[in-house]
């Protein structure tokens, strides 16, 4: 059963998207919906919008804060009188409203250089979000390209197949002719069987680089999946000439996102030092406080003129409540002040946190050199395998023209009883490697056109 489970699922891997069921998908179009749906650019997106929620909710300490409270409950034993500040040994109803303001009129800088501090890490978190999305669109250029080269091999794999299946089917009659040896039958059928292996192996391919797609894209796997194919030729690209590394270079520390996020940060650090600096200032604050009191006993004092004598008695409801009204406006309480507080003493903590603001801006600052330095080394390495590429393309198309001119020979001298099966297919899977080098090649090459192109600021298109 299992074995059966793993044939069905090798076939199924090796069958081609259907047509016609889903819209074809561009790059472009999978940039696109990628930058809304990829899990890695969602996850950015929610971290740039925390610093963002962050940044805008550090603005609004620069005004007055405001709290009310409100409270109410009973208290036994022995208390004291809110409302009249004298002592009683029975149960009581408590009621009581305050509100408070207050507002920092200096710290140091602290507050304005933590709306600066916050600014500059929201923008380059927004900078991180850009580069995800840039690091996206290269993984779904380079599964596209790959995609696109697999779909050319496929071709000329089915060509191959074709011209095999021709010269099998024209030496059979030869052979029942008696103008061929049967081994001829034996080598061409052996060769279509390696054409019929390279085909289901290049199909693999291509359905391999469509899933790592289908994932990048967050699609479900299942669902029909097929993208545009555009010839190779069509492609547009800049010469290499215009690509130069150190142009290149000069470009895209000013505008790959990476540097622009580095020097946000450095920005950040250098308010950090700032913030830990104003530690050894005095804060000055002012506030504002209005309060007001409500206390009524559940038992009042009176006189029973049968008895003679004060007995205590229990208030109503009505009467506990009666007088809550001037209460509370006999005690309402109004306070304005201000606050400082000089740091003296506190183990250090100030200096300390100035000394590692100011080691983290160090710190800042090489990470910023150390990344240009790897995005230097990536250009030139880009470059270097560009011209790798071209040559390779280069040659591969003369070793084209070479392989096709043997190969065109020798289906002229085989046609004329001199060559044997062997020696043909020999020549055949010559120009078929050729072939299909030369397209490798060239679909490499496009890529390494576009790592420069995404370096110098343009983007990932493969369309005009």
């Amino acid at each position: 059963m299992k074995g059966l489970t793993l044939i069905i699922l090798v076939y199924l891997s090796l069958q081609l998207p259907a047509q016609n069921k889903v819209d074809k998908w561009s790059l472009q179009s999978m940039i696109e919906y990628a930058s809304k749906y990829n899990l890695t650019i969602q996850n950015a997106e929610i971290q740039a919008n925390i610093a963002k929620i962050q940044s805008e909710q550090v603005k609004l300490r620069r005004y007055p804060n405001a709290n009310a409270s409100a409270n109410i409950g009973s208290s036994f034993g022995y208390s004291i009188d809110n409302t009249t500040n004298t002592y009683a040994n029975q149960q009581s109803l408590t009621n009581s409203y305050s509100i408070n303001s207050s507002i920092i009129i200096f710290n140091g800088g602290q507050l304005k250089n933590t709306i600066s501090y916050e600014g500059f890490n929201a923008a380059a978190a927004v900078e991180d979000l850009k580069k995800s999305i840039n690091d996206v669109s290269v993984a779904l250029a380079a599964y596209y390209l790959q995609a696109l080269s697999s779909f050319e091999n496929i071709k000329l794999s089915e060509i191959q197949i074709t011209e095999t299946k021709n010269q099998l089917e024209l030496t059979s009659k030869k052979v029942e002719a008696g103008s061929l040896p049967e081994l001829n039958i034996a080598v061409l059928e052996a060769q279509l069987a390696t054409d019929s292996a390279n085909l289901v192996a290049t199909k693999f391919v291509y359905k391999q680089s469509l899933l790592a797609l289908q994932v990048i894209l967050n699609l479900n796997i299942y669902d029909p999946f097929d993208i545009e194919t555009p010839p190779v030729d069509k492609i547009p690209v800049e010469p290499i000439s215009a690509l130069s590394p150190e142009y290149v270079y000069n470009l895209a520390t000013e505008n790959q996102h990476l540097q622009k996020g580095d020097k946000l940060r450095i920005k950040a650090a250098e308010k950090s030092i700032l913030i830990s600096k104003s530690s050894f200032y005095p804060t000055i604050s002012g506030g504002v406080n209005l309060s007001s009191n409500f206390n009524n006993f559940f038992e009042r004092l009176d006189y029973d003129f049968n008895l003679k004598k004060s007995v205590t008695v229990r208030k109503s409801w009505n009467e506990i409540w009666s007088d809550w009204g001037s209460q509370l406006n006999s005690t309402f309480g109004q306070n304005v002040g201000f606050n400082i507080s000089i740091p003296i003493f506190n183990a250090g903590s100030a200096k300390s946190n100035y000394s590692k603001a100011k080691l983290n801006y160090k710190l800042t600052v090489l990470r910023s050199l150390q990344n240009n330095q790897t995005l230097k080394t990536d250009i030139y390495n880009a470059y270097i395998n560009a011209i790798n590429s071209l040559d390779k393309y280069n040659a591969a198309q003369k070793s084209v023209t070479s392989t096709q001119k043997a190969y065109s020979f020798a289906q002229k001298r085989y046609d004329a009883d001199l060559l044997s099966a062997f020696e043909l297919i020999t020549l055949q899977n010559n120009y078929q490697k050729a072939r299909i080098q030369q397209l490798n090649a060239q679909y490499d090459y496009v890529f390494k056109l576009k790592l420069l192109e995404l370096y110098k600021g343009q983007g990932i298109k493969l369309n005009n």
